[in-house]
This record gives structure tokens, C-alpha cells and sequence, in this order.
């Protein structure tokens, strides 16, 4: 399952999926903010939140059952 929620201006976001059971989710609010999630494998859980301007995240999982949050404000 993939989820992405935008608001604001000049927003990058991408979610790539292999596998199964996995999960991501990107919400991003303000302006030039880019962010990406990586899932390979089964079971892992994703999520970036950022609000605010000029931000960049990326999220790589490769494997079995693995947890990353990133929040930047």
C-alpha cells in the first residue's frame, strides 16, 4: 500500500514498491520539498512528514519487517 498527500508548491514526492505487505506513506506541505521511499522485501513500514521549505528525505528498505519514520518540520 502506498499513500501521498501534497500541498503547497514545486512538491517532488515518488514511492517504489517490490515485494509484499509492505507499506509507505509521504505527506509534504510548503514549497521545493522532495521526498522518497525505496521498499524491497516484505513487511516493511515507511512514512516521511514534511512541512516546510527546501527539505529532502529518502527512505531505503531492503529486507524483511523494517520500520523508518522520518519527520521534519
Amino acid at each position: 500500500e502506498a499513500y501521498l498527500l501534497q500541498q503547497g508548491s514545486d512538491l517532488m514526492a515518488s514511492i517504489w514498491q517490490h515485494g509484499y505487505g509492505n507499506q509507505a506513506a509521504i505527506a509534504q506541505f510548503g514549497m521545493g520539498n522532495q521526498a522518497q521511499i525505496i521498499q524491497s522485501g516484505a513487511h516493511n513500514t515507511a512514512s516521511i512528514e514534511q512541512s516546510g521549505s527546501g527539505l529532502y528525505s529518502r527512505i531505503t528498505q531492503v529486507g524483511v519487517g523494517q520500520t523508518a519514520h522520518v519527520r521534519q518540520r
